[in-house]
């Protein structure tokens, strides 16, 4: 199943945004995105063509999170030779919540 088609129907349960840490600045949840793309108030991607240094240094950050995204999307699928992005995230959500019952060093 395609994430896009969900989200352009608002199907599924986005929160609508958390303070920053060490701040009362609440900013809302997005995906990131590469060009491909359409923008969107739920997704972030790089401004087009080449830029001011600030819109410049905005796209190198965003790519680099979006390569850490995509890089741990690789190394899963390595390692268990198949991934489920559903699983994935219902495990993500389940640690999340499951977060104050585990000791720290886990």
């Amino acid at each position: 199943m395609s994430l896009a088609k969900p989200l352009n129907i608002t199907k599924i349960n986005i929160p609508t945004g958390a303070a920053l840490p060490s701040t009362k600045k609440v900013m809302p949840f997005i995906f990131v995105a590469d060009e491909a793309l359409p923008l969107k108030n739920y997704l972030m991607r790089p401004f087009p063509g080449n830029t001011l240094p600030k819109r410049r240094i905005f796209n190198y950050r965003l790519s680099r999170a979006r390569r850490c995204v995509e890089n741990t999307f690789g190394i899963m699928a390595a390692r268990f030779r198949i991934f489920y992005v559903a699983t994935a995230v219902s495990l993500h959500n389940f640690l999340k919540l499951a977060d104050d019952a585990m000791p720290p060093f886990l």
